[in-house]
């Protein structure tokens, strides 16, 4: 159903919103800019993580749920390799390997949730030697994660700054998955 005039928030209360926002920003130190922050990574990652979804629903339209979709999309079809192992490095670095490997999925991807696929994705990011097929599913399940941590998770604006590589390292898994779907109509 399309909107009508009154029922569209009126610029002056976004004007305000944005306003608020930067000057919560500012109270953290004023390190990270609003404009910078919503600009590009976030936006272009829910825009491309839309269009990946959207591509994959058409593929298995027979699927009730948008978690299956997306599941059955990573089970059968995979970007190109140099995509998903680019990704995966990347990944790999910061789940594992690097300076922040100690927190591994905390705030990503809680122990609670999902127990089996989280051990199952942090086993295949520890072995390098892992198939392209298991480093796919690797791959778009952290950004599966990504996309709901980003919808769902708790928000605060340093933890979604320190994730920009992680949510430009998503967008070019997505578009070649998006891609690679297309591709296969």
């Amino acid at each position: 159903m399309a909107q009508t005039q009154d029922q569209l928030i009126p610029i002056e209360d976004l004007e305000q919103s944005q306003r608020w926002l930067q000057q919560a920003l500012d109270s953290r130190g004023g390190e990270i800019s609003l404009v910078n922050l919503l600009t590009t990574p976030i936006i272009n990652f829910a825009f491309i993580w839309s269009c990946f979804e959207n591509a994959a629903s058409v593929q298995f339209p027979d699927e009730e749920h948008d978690i299956d979709v997306v599941l059955k999309a990573i089970d059968c079809y995979c970007p190109a390799e140099e995509v998903v192992n680019q990704v995966f490095n990347v990944f790999h670095n910061r789940f594992i390997s690097g300076e922040l490997a100690n927190e591994k999925f905390t705030f990503l991807w809680p122990e609670k949730r999902e127990k089996k696929r989280r051990n199952k994705v942090i086993k295949i990011l520890s072995d390098n030697d892992m198939s392209l097929e298991k480093r796919n599913y690797a791959c778009g399940l952290i950004c599966l994660r990504l996309r709901n941590n980003l919808f769902h998770g708790v928000k605060d604006i340093a933890t979604l700054d320190k994730q920009k590589r992680l949510l430009n390292c998503a967008e070019i898994y997505l578009e070649s998955m998006t891609d690679t779907i297309m591709a296969n109509k």
